[in-house]
């Protein structure tokens, strides 16, 4: 299932595109975690009643992200998963 910019009028920090990929996924919002690299999308996570979690490569800000509503903030992927799932990444 694919969703797009045009699948919503409005947009994010806006919930609207969230809740419309959660809906079309079949996924309940309040078990869904987002994962974004700007402050819109954790405001949109809150909104949208959704945990979110920011990551510090991409188009944000690590401060600006820290200044949001999140579950947590990470600087790499091996934090993504430890907060996702509890376990470090085993390297190969």
């Amino acid at each position: 299932i694919a969703t797009a910019y045009e699948d919503t009028e409005a947009h994010k920090p806006h919930p609207a595109p969230l809740v419309h990929g959660a809906e079309a996924l079949g996924f309940d919002r309040p078990s869904t975690v987002y994962v974004g690299d700007a402050a819109s999308d954790l405001i949109a996570a809150q909104a949208a009643g959704m945990d979110g979690i920011g990551v510090t490569w991409g188009a944000g800000l690590a401060a600006t992200l820290r200044e949001q509503p999140s579950v947590a903030v990470v600087d790499s992927m091996d934090e993504l998963h430890r907060v996702l799932l509890g376990t470090p990444i085993v390297n190969q």
